[in-house]
């Protein structure tokens, strides 16, 4: 035993095998960097080929510039707009009390009425008749005399304030008076369409149509006339009123009348004040 011998070999560690182990990348890894970089270059591709073109500094810069003087273009354009509807509207009411002052001026060829003249007075649903300041009236009387009128029971942009209607057989006549609700409003091109409703000799309920009246609904508007119906035949009981904008065809006011039973009255012209 003990002349035996044995080779030992160098071990630098105990804990340390001989054999080398293979290192190698994990391949969920690889998958990973590999779909982010396809994907990288995919989304490079489609932002290149077919994606919108990106301006240069220098395009933003006159594209801004050009906004810019575009909305103090539209800024102007909207000062110019709003001295003009100014303008329009004192143009108007000058016209306006201009038109009144001629139409309320003695005529040297006919006398003027004597001072004892009376209106018979007619209250229908119940409506109160107009006043005689009506007949006279001037520019600056326009909001005493809307105040004097009868309130108009629906809340509508376009208030049907006086509503005198006197019929007989085949004929009727007509008393309105329209006001805007909103007075600083903007005046409405309107068309005021009246339907009838009656009865016949026989007994039978029929309806007649008025011809339209085209207005223009602001402060105070005053229709009046006698018209001969269409059915000769028919006696008016009831009246529908509408006045329509003409614009956008939409309904400003609506409402119904009685109609007051009179002798025949001769046809004349409608007339608006």
């Amino acid at each position: 035993m003990l002349n035996s011998r044995k080779q030992v070999v160098f071990t630098p560690s105990v804990y340390e095998s001989s054999l080398r182990r293979n290192r190698r990348m994990p391949r969920g890894l690889v998958t990973l960097i590999t779909g982010i970089l396809i994907g990288a270059g995919s989304y490079w591709f489609l932002q290149t080929n077919y994606g919108p073109q990106r301006l240069s500094i220098e395009e933003s810069a006159k594209l801004n510039a050009s906004v810019s003087e575009l909305s103090q273009t539209k800024q102007s354009l909207e000062l110019q707009l709003e001295e003009a509807k100014q303008q329009i509207d004192t143009l108007r009411s000058e016209a306006k009390a201009m038109a009144v002052v001629a139409q309320t001026a003695p005529s040297p060829a006919e006398p003027s009425a004597p001072a004892t003249t009376t209106v018979e007075s007619n209250v229908f649903n119940p409506i109160t008749p107009l006043p005689e300041q009506a007949q006279t009236l001037q520019a600056e009387d326009i909001a005493a005399l809307r105040q004097s009128l009868p309130q108009d029971p629906a809340n509508t942009p376009v208030g049907l304030r006086v509503g005198n209607f006197t019929g007989a057989i085949g004929t009727i006549s007509y008393e309105l008076v329209l006001t805007k609700r909103d007075e600083s409003g903007p005046d409405y091109p309107a068309r005021v369409e009246m339907v009838t409703e009656g009865r016949y000799r026989n007994g039978k309920v029929g309806y007649a149509h008025l011809d339209p009246i085209n207005i223009t609904a602001d402060e105070y508007v005053k229709l009046s006339g006698s018209v001969k119906l269409t059915q000769p035949t028919l006696t008016p009981r009831l009246v529908e009123v509408r006045v329509v904008n003409t614009q956008n065809r939409s309904v400003l006011a609506s409402r119904r009348f009685d109609v007051q039973q009179a002798a025949p009255a001769t046809e004349t012209p409608a007339g608006t004040n």
